[in-house]
């Protein structure tokens, strides 16, 4: 699939009736999900355990948030070469494979159904996708889940995002480049970024604390979750 045409369909199931369903139902290579399972599965479990199974609209919210969240990272930067390299022939398929993986990964850790949350048969239907893909692709998923489980860990090493780029999601612009961060006592989390802007701040609106040459955001500012690119986003 060209990617201006990834790009035009994405920003249209953005708007669609549909969303979320459209994405979660959207054919993909079974090739991009074994490529994409194993780092979506960490974020969905961690996800899952603060969802209660039977709250089935805090579910489908939960599953709409973060669908939104996978297809703006895309958007905000569809041409990454940092993208490009690390997912290849499966740049393309990032909002969608990604995304399934995800929510299915998350739907079976609380023992949930997506039947259960909405009318999928009807919505295969409009979709002209054939309930025998439907049924391939979540055994499928459910497959690497159980295999892959054991090989994942929740944690992102502090190491590992010093100097990623830091960009603001309301417009795509960079905002700077994270220069450190501060863990809670026991290290088990950050509790802020600390962001060395590519130029002065002159929004005074800013809601982060400056400190010197450098910015101090709260680790729930920002999407660390971004598993399309290295970029930090900030919700703002």
């Amino acid at each position: 699939m060209e990617k201006v045409v990834t790009i035009d369909k994405v920003n249209a199931y953005l708007n669609a009736r549909f969303f979320p369903w459209n994405f979660i139902l959207e054919p993909v290579d079974d090739r991009a999900i074994r490529h994409y399972i194993k780092s979506a599965i960490p974020v969905a479990l961690k996800k899952a355990e603060t969802l209660d199974p039977k709250s089935h609209f805090s579910i489908r919210q939960s599953i709409s948030d973060e669908t939104k969240n996978i297809a703006n990272d895309y958007l905000i930067d569809p041409y990454s070469d940092y993208a490009e390299k690390i997912h290849g022939s499966f740049t393309d398929d990032y909002p969608f494979a990604y995304a399934q993986c995800y929510v299915y990964s998350m739907l079976s850790a609380l023992m949930v159904e997506v039947e259960d949350l909405e009318d999928i048969k009807s919505l295969l239907d409009v979709m002209g996708v054939s309930r025998d893909s439907f049924k391939n692709k979540k055994d499928l998923i459910s497959e690497l889940m159980n295999h892959c489980r054991k090989e994942t860990f929740s944690g992102i090493p502090a190491n590992e995002i010093i100097g990623r780029k830091v960009i603001y999601r309301s417009n795509a612009t960079e905002f700077g480049v994270l220069h450190d961060v501060i863990l809670s006592t026991n290290q088990s989390f950050f509790l802020e970024l600390i962001v060395k802007p590519i130029k002065p701040i002159k929004d005074k609106n800013l809601p982060f604390k400056k400190v010197g040459r450098f910015v101090h955001i709260p680790s729930d500012e920002v999407r660390l979750t971004n598993a399309f690119n290295n970029h930090i986003v900030i919700d703002y």
